[in-house]
């Protein structure tokens, strides 16, 4: 392999795409802040679609100004579920850069929700970051933003940066506040009531901070990106004793840094929900296993789970039947898979339960539980965790940005075992086949009373599979 743009070019252009490189600065100038008039106010699209395009006006904004200095910090944090998935989705089909590090590609590879709070916690108390010029934008849904505390945790560090006299960097949290788990509804077509976050007055009680904005509207939104880029500009030109703009003053920014922008202009996106799960061998298999395990019980067996979107469509059904064997069980949605796993772990009605995951689950707060419960001594405690995997139909599906690519982790079933005092207290079953095989398994679980049973729901291209220790020699 060439170089075939001829001699002595190889430097010149990597300085043009990297001049930081070589400690040089780009040769563009500073890009204007936006206005009105850059935003999509006279667009025939709805308020939806616009907003979307505000957001592509914004990040095409900091991609102007990361190229006019390239020396300066600036990097966007995107969490997982459904607003800010198709907000990045949309800026990335524009043709315009993300602006991401390494630490958002690993959160969003784990599609550990919640995640980018903590991230938030490093970059504003740790010296070395807090101290740095820097410009870091968030962005979470109000689901996952009640993981890791993240609006406490903002307010928190919004009163921590007026503590520290060195505390440098420019902070905004975008908050899409919808009252709803939007991935999980959408995958089952209705609002569910179980999804409902009741916490309109939470966040009504928030917005009326000085350093909280509310937007209600595109327009209001359009008007706050807009202020953004003018806070931008003016923050990177204060860092440059050269530049026009007045130099940075530590007192001037004191309570400036950190922003909390509460986005309330695009609760109703709908996506249509996938079919054809009714006649599935998982569906089939939950089905016969749920009908023999509540045999005889007076009282409804709970459900626990936090509707993860690998499983919702087959319990959504399920639920949805209205039938005798459905009005057995009650869904209980707890607000993170933590607190499913600890619910599960109580003393239940008639000393049965069902908790739901999905193969890359917190596995700390299952432990608790499953401690909780192997210590019961009641002869009718039981519970069957089922383990729910991403259901996918191609090659290319394999890598899917919410999963480590090339890896499949499935440390359920393997990390049950260590919570089962000897082995006739756990069933350590695997959907195999048709389900004829899973269902004779479970049955005979359930009636021989084992305490604990896990059915681990092996995705179709990767059952009936048979491992192989391979050693191969290098010489």
């Amino acid at each position: 392999i060439g170089w075939s743009h001829g001699e002595g070019t190889k430097t010149t252009i990597l300085n043009w795409i990297m001049p930081s490189l070589n400690g040089m600065i780009a040769n563009k100038p500073m890009p204007a802040p936006l206005t009105s008039s850059d935003f999509a106010n006279d667009d025939n699209s709805d308020d939806i679609e616009r907003s979307f395009k505000d957001f592509d006006q914004f990040f095409a904004y900091m991609n102007q100004l990361k190229a006019a200095r390239p020396g300066q910090t600036l990097c966007n944090y995107f969490d997982v579920g459904l607003t800010v998935t198709l907000i990045s989705a949309h800026i990335a089909r524009s043709g315009i850069s993300l602006l991401l590090d390494t630490d958002n590609f690993a959160t969003l590879n784990e599609g550990s929700i919640g995640n980018t709070m903590t991230k938030m916690v490093q970059l504003t108390k740790t010296k070395p970051y807090r101290t740095k010029p820097a410009v870091y934008n968030f962005y979470v849904g109000d689901g996952a933003c009640r993981l890791n505390g993240g609006l406490e945790l903002i307010f928190d560090l919004i009163e921590k940066a007026h503590e520290y006299d060195d505390f440098k960097p420019l902070l905004n949290l975008f908050v899409f506040h919808n009252n709803s788990w939007a991935v999980e509804d959408n995958l089952v077509g209705k609002y569910e009531e179980e999804h409902k976050l009741h916490n309109q007055i939470f966040y009504d009680l928030l917005g009326a901070h000085d350093q909280s904005t509310t937007c209600r509207t595109e327009e209001e939104l359009a008007a706050k990106l807009g202020q953004l880029t003018d806070k931008f500009d003016r923050y990177t030109r204060s860092l440059e004793p050269q530049s026009a703009g007045e130099e940075y003053d530590t007192n001037a920014w004191l309570g400036n840094h950190i922003e909390l922008i509460i986005v309330e202009s695009m609760r109703e996106i709908t996506l249509p929900p996938p079919h054809g799960i009714k006649t599935s061998p998982e569906m089939i298999v939950f089905k016969s296993a749920l009908e023999h395990f509540a045999k005889g019980c007076k009282e409804s067996i709970p459900i626990y789970g936090c509707s993860a979107f690998e499983y919702i469509q087959y319990l959504d059904t399920f639920m949805s039947e209205d039938s005798e064997l459905s009005r057995k069980y009650e869904y209980c949605c707890a607000k993170t898979d933590i607190q499913a796993a600890q619910l599960c772990g109580y003393t239940q009605p008639e000393g049965k339960a069902i908790l739901m995951i999905n193969d890359v689950y917190g596995i700390h707060s299952l432990g608790e539980a499953l401690r909780a419960h192997m210590q019961k001594v009641e002869s009718n405690a039981q519970i069957m965790v089922w383990i729910w995997h991403p259901m996918f139909e191609g090659v290319m599906d394999l890598f899917t940005a919410h999963r480590p690519q090339l890896v499949w982790p499935s440390v359920g079933p393997h990390y049950i075992k260590y919570f089962a005092n000897n082995q006739k207290d756990l069933a350590s079953i695997e959907l195999t086949g048709d389900g004829t095989d899973t269902i004779r398994e479970i049955v005979d679980a359930t009636n021989a009373g084992t305490k604990l049973i896990s059915v681990n729901m092996i995705p179709s291209f990767d059952r009936n599979s048979i491992a192989i220790d391979t050693h191969i020699s290098t010489e």
